[in-house]
């Protein structure tokens, strides 16, 4: 206690502004690295949703042109079909293809399977 005494008020409210500075910029330092690394994983992560995004858009900008491919098959296969029924020349178009007229493609194959089954 005599040593306590023995020391100013002023020096040990002086003594303690310090310790408390010193542990403020200490909590200061280390708020700071905290918030660095956040702040450097916050934005390692938006570089990845950026990426992943920028795929994601690629994948679904891929499957649309597949699927407006498609529909421009299907639609001039359709309007092929419906041409070709209008006018009726599916027909001549098969016996084109096998060189044969188109009625006689069932008499053919029955003599064509009679004679060469005997």
């Amino acid at each position: 206690m005599m040593f306590a005494e023995k020391i100013p008020v002023h020096l040990i409210l002086a003594s303690m502004c310090f310790a408390i500075y010193v542990i403020r910029q200490q909590i200061t330092v280390d708020l700071n690295a905290r918030v660095e690394r956040l702040t450097a994983d916050f934005i390692s992560r938006d570089a990845t949703f950026i990426i992943e995004g920028q795929r994601i858009m690629t994948m679904v900008t891929t499957v649309i042109e597949t699927i407006n491919g498609i529909t421009a098959n299907y639609e001039s296969l359709r309007d092929q079909l419906d041409h070709l029924t209008e006018t009726g020349s599916i027909i001549p178009l098969i016996s084109e293809q096998f060189n044969t007229p188109p009625s006689s493609n069932s008499s053919r194959r029955s003599s064509h399977a009679s004679s060469s089954g005997s």
